[in-house]
């Protein structure tokens, strides 16, 4: 079983670009996502979670599925908006069971 996170020599960059984009440039996008984590805390927690390749499709297959499983995942309020709830550990399902989610 996987027990630490996977390191690999690219994750700081891809941290890094999401860092940027999470500080810098969505601050000023505004916030599109009806889900929580939003897509690039998701992002982030995959690639740390799972290395940056399988983090990747990890990250795609969540950008893929996102309008649709809004309406199946529990929803909360936050700030005035509603979300729907849908961690990292909820998406792993497909993976051999030696790297999902504890």
């Amino acid at each position: 079983i996987l027990s630490e996170p996977v390191r690999s020599t690219p994750q700081p960059l891809f941290l890094g670009l999401l860092a940027f984009y999470r500080t810098v440039v969505s601050p000023v996008n505004g916030s599109n996502s009806d889900l929580a984590p939003v897509p690039s805390l998701y992002a982030v927690q995959a690639i740390k979670r799972h290395g940056v390749l399988l983090g990747s499709v990890l990250t795609a297959e969540r950008l893929l599925h996102e309008p649709s499983v809004v309406p199946l995942a529990p929803r909360f309020r936050e700030d005035g908006r509603e979300f729907a709830y849908d961690p990292l550990r909820w998406n792993t399902w497909w993976l051999p069971v030696w790297l999902r989610e504890p």
